[in-house]
Parts: structure tokens; sequence; C-alpha cells
């Protein structure tokens, strides 16, 4: 019986060390801080001058999903048929976007080609989302805190109009990475004072 416990304490022991301090799973560096998910609302997170950036108007606030109601989304838009929207998740951990990771749901969500980048020192998913297989966008979830993320997407032409400039997927998503560091930026700021 002590051989027991002592062999359960020692796997509590090794599976403590493997995670470290401030990242939610080791496939993701440390974070250099934690974002103020839970103070910080999506419209809240570009200002006007990263606004003015990406030549995009005022965000429009998204109705919050019944499943999350702790969560809130903000889109804008440009005239330019580009689009950006960010959704702050304080209830949703980063590994509900890692493929290896048990709490995975990017296959029933529609998520493809998921991988891990870096933003700004936080650990990310990069995705496309689609449950059609046609999709304008690129999507970008970001370690924000300890169970909570920040996912940003970017998309331009989804309807397609002729006259509108049409991207391919790595210029997609170096626009969402683009406004990742914008928002992370600023949420920083405002956890600083």
């Amino acid at each position: 019986m002590r051989g027991s416990v002592v062999g359960v304490f020692l796997v509590c022991t090794f599976l403590s060390a493997c995670s470290t301090p401030g990242s939610s799973s080791s496939r993701f560096p440390t974070r250099p801080g934690e974002l103020p998910v839970g103070s910080t609302t999506a419209c809240d997170t570009l200002n006007n001058a990263q606004r003015e950036v990406l030549n995009a108007g005022p965000g429009t606030v998204d109705p919050s999903e019944a499943s999350d109601p702790t969560a809130s989304s903000c889109s804008w838009g440009s005239k330019q048929g580009e689009f950006w929207s960010v959704r702050v998740q304080p209830q949703n951990p980063i590994g509900q976007f890692d493929p290896q990771d048990p709490l995975f749901v990017g296959q029933s969500e529609g998520y493809q080609d998921p991988q891990i980048i870096t933003v700004d020192g936080y650990g990310a998913v990069q995705f496309r989302y689609s449950l059609t297989g046609d999709d304008p966008s690129c999507n970008l979830a970001v370690d924000a805190a300890p169970n909570a993320t920040v996912v940003l997407t970017y998309s331009d032409n989804v309807t397609k109009a002729p006259g509108l400039p049409t991207t391919g997927i790595e210029q997609r998503c170096e626009k969402a990475a683009q406004l990742a560091s914008m928002v992370i930026t600023t949420m920083r700021s405002r956890a600083a004072g």
C-alpha cells in the first residue's frame, strides 16, 4: 500500500513539473503576462490609432452566444471589403483549439489546418474555420490567461464582389497576426494601468 502512495505522489509530481507557470500546456510558451480578459470587452481591444492603421470603421458589438455569456465579440470593417473580429473568452482554455489536447473541439466546430504559432510572445493556434470547406478567413486563438483565450479573425471580400481584393491564406493570416499584435498591445497597456 505504501508503494502505491509513493507511486501516485511521484506521478503527480512529474505531471505538475511538466506544466510551467503561466502556460496552459507544454506546447505553448510561457505567457509574457496575463491579458485582462475578465475586465476588457472586445470592442475596447483596438484603439483609434490602431483602427486608423487598419483603415477600419468603428466596432460593432456582436451578440453574445447563450453558451458563454461571459464572452464578448466585436467586428470592424473597411470600405475595401476587409473585416476583423475579436472575441474575448474568459472561460475558454487554449486547449479547445489545440488538436493534441483532450479539450480540443475543433473537429466538430470546423477548424481546419490548426498550427501553433507565437504572437508577441503569446502562444496561439492559427486555423481556418469552415464546415463547408470554403472560408475567406484566417483565425488566431491566443493563450491569454489560464483558461482564457482571445480569438481573432481576419477576412476579406466575403461577398466576392468584383473589384474588391481577395488575398491568399498567407496574407490573411499575416493580417490576423497584425490584429492579434494590436489587441495584445492594447490589452497589456490596460493591464498595466
